[in-house]
């Protein structure tokens, strides 16, 4: 999204939330285009 708006992202984004779905998001690259 930030590089949408030509702002690029220095570093990872963080989540601060813990469950299943998260982690399941951040270790498989495939549901980042979801």
């Amino acid at each position: 999204m930030l590089m949408e708006l030509s702002l690029p992202q220095k570093e990872p984004t963080k989540i601060f939330v813990n469950n299943k779905s998260s982690i399941a998001l951040a270790k498989n690259p495939v549901f980042h285009g979801r």
